[in-house]
This record gives C-alpha cells, structure tokens and sequence, in this order.
C-alpha cells in the first residue's frame, strides 16, 4: 500500500513526464513549422527563437496554476516555489538531454 508521500511522489513523477513529454510535442511541432531549427541540441539555444519557457503550457494560466497547486504557492519573496523550480529544471534538463543526443531527429 503507498503511503501518501510515496503517492505524491508518483504523482509528481507523473506530472514531469507529462510536461516532458509536451514540451518535445511542441519543440518538434516548431521544427517542422521551420520556427526553430532542427540543429538546436540545448534546451538553452531554444530561447534563441521561441520564449522556451512557454513550452509545456507553463505560460498558459491553467497550467501554471495546476502546478502551483501541486508545488505550493509563492515563497516568501514572491519567487516560485522550490518544487515547481525543480519541476521546470528536471524538464528542461531532459529536454535539453533529448536535444543534445540528436533524438529529436528520429522524430521529425
């Protein structure tokens, strides 16, 4: 039986692979649109042509607000909180691995 930290966990694990999985979508999506081009291999480099950090809904209020409500609200200076901070890093840090190691090609 999982215990509640144990189902948290799962569910957060759950939401990053979801957001992961959006954000290549969308990277691809923008790729074969001409927008960015398929020789980007960092999640960094995106920024270049499209605002990255929008990928993944994270600039849609919906999403945005679904994650604070899982990761907690502002912290005391008005910043994200840590686990929504660590969210969007783990994304973008496997994106951005996905990117580096061509994968991406596979996929367009």
């Amino acid at each position: 039986m999982l215990t509640l930290e144990d189902l948290v966990a799962q569910i957060k694990r759950e939401v990053l692979d979801d957001l992961v999985a959006q954000i290549k979508r969308e990277v691809l999506d923008d790729m074969r649109s001409g927008r960015v081009p398929t020789n980007v291999r960092s999640y960094g480099n995106l920024h270049d042509y499209v605002d990255a950090i929008c990928y993944g809904g994270m600039c849609e209020a919906e999403r945005f607000d679904a994650c604070f409500a899982l990761f907690g609200g502002r912290d005391e200076h008005e910043g994200l909180p840590d686990g929504m901070i660590d969210l969007l890093n783990n994304a973008h840090d496997a994106v951005g691995e996905w990117l580096h190691n061509g994968e991406h090609l596979n996929e367009l």
